[in-house]
């Protein structure tokens, strides 16, 4: 089942009921990816976190991955829901995080 944002997510059931909250949603990937993220993770963890955890190109600091079973249940709905690849909905994730970094750092 999912749960909210501080909830735990990661199993088949899991990619299910992420595929059953936005069945009914428009199929626009950007829509379909900001909305997924905001449900299952807080706008903190979004700034805080990487997809990946991978150090980023343009700076030494590593972020901490996001839960890595709610992602793979976020990028199985997508896939699903909007009929993308997986390399597209990843990229898709990443850039909802972007702009709210960059919110954080003009303040």
């Amino acid at each position: 089942k999912v749960e909210s944002a501080s909830g735990t997510c990661g199993t088949s059931k899991d990619d299910e009921s992420a595929y059953d909250l936005v069945k009914n949603q428009s199929k626009n990937s950007h829509e379909t990816a900001r909305f997924l993220m905001h449900k299952y993770f807080t706008e903190q963890e979004l700034i805080e976190h990487s997809l990946t955890g991978k150090t980023a190109s343009r700076s030494n600091v590593s972020r901490p991955p996001l839960n890595q079973g709610k992602v793979r249940a976020i990028l199985g709905a997508m896939e699903r829901h909007c009929g993308i690849s997986t390399s597209e909905a990843k990229q898709k994730l990443q850039n909802i995080a972007k702009p709210l970094r960059a919110k954080l750092k003009k303040n």
